[in-house]
C-alpha cells in the first residue's frame, strides 16, 4: 500500500487506525464528517473523557488529533467541564491527518516512552522531518520507503507544539530557536529538517 499523498479529508473513517479513533466512533451519534451529539459530564467515563485533560484549546486526550470541539465549562476559572461534542474535521488539519505510517512502524514506535519527556502515556507517533515536501525527506509519506527511524514517540502535548513550530518554518524558510523548556537560543543548522530540535531531539541531551 502507498501513500495517499495529498487530498481533502472527508470522512473520519479514513483516519488511520488507533485507540483514539475507535473511542471516536463509539460517541453518540458521530456521523462521517465528526458532528457527535453532546456528551454530559455523568457520561465521560463511559466514552474515554478524563475530566482532567481538558485543554482550553485543541483535542481531549485520548482522542485523534485534527477535529474540533465544542466543550462547555463552568465554575471558577471555567475549570469545570459540563458537556463536549465533536464539530467536524479542522480544515487546517486534513492534510496532516492523510499522512499514513506503516502498521509494523507505528505498533513498534508506539510502544515506546516519549522520546523527550520518557513519560509513556499519550504517546503519539510522530514524522521526524516536518517538511516532508523537502526532498531529504519526502520518502517519508511512502509506505513503501518508510523507515523506522523515520518516526520517533511523542507525548501528545509535545507533538502539537513541534506541529506548530514545523508550520512556521516551512511558511518562513526560518528554523525557529531552541525551544523555552531548553533555554531558547539557536537550533544546530543542517539541511532539511536534520540537525533541528524537533527531528533529533537525541542531539540536544
Amino acid at each position: 500500500m502507498r501513500s495517499i499523498g495529498i487530498y481533502q479529508l472527508n470522512s473520519i473513517f479514513e483516519l488511520k487506525e488507533s485507540k483514539a479513533k475507535q473511542r471516536l466512533l463509539l460517541l453518540p451519534g458521530i456521523t462521517p464528517d465528526g458532528h457527535s451529539d453532546w456528551i454530559e459530564r455523568e457520561d465521560f467515563p463511559r466514552y474515554g473523557f478524563n475530566t482532567y485533560s481538558f485543554s482550553r484549546r485543541g483535542t481531549p486526550e485520548h482522542f485523534p488529533q485534527g477535529l474540533l470541539w465544542d466543550i462547555v465549562r463552568e465554575g471558577k476559572g471555567h475549570s469545570k467541564v459540563l458537556r463536549v461534542r465533536c464539530v467536524g474535521i479542522d480544515p487546517e488539519q486534513r492534510v496532516h491527518l492523510t499522512h499514513r505510517i506503516r502498521s509494523d512502524i507505528h505498533k513498534t514506535i508506539s510502544a515506546q516512552p516519549c522520546i523527550i519527556t520518557g513519560s509513556t502515556s499519550s504517546i503519539e507517533v510522530d514524522h521526524r522531518a516536518g517538511n516532508k515536501d523537502h526532498p531529504l525527506h519526502v520518502h517519508t509519506d511512502d509506505v513503501d520507503k518508510q523507515q523506522l527511524e523515520d518516526f520517533m514517540p511523542l507525548h501528545q502535548s509535545l507533538n502539537k507544539i513541534k506541529r506548530e513550530a514545523c508550520k512556521q518554518c516551512v511558511a518562513t524558510g526560518h528554523r525557529p530557536e531552541r525551544p523555552p523548556f531548553l533555554g531558547g537560543g539557536p537550533m544546530i543548522s543542517g539541511e532539511g529538517c536534520f540537525g533541528c530540535f524537533w527531528m533529533q531531539p537525541e542531539l540536544y541531551k
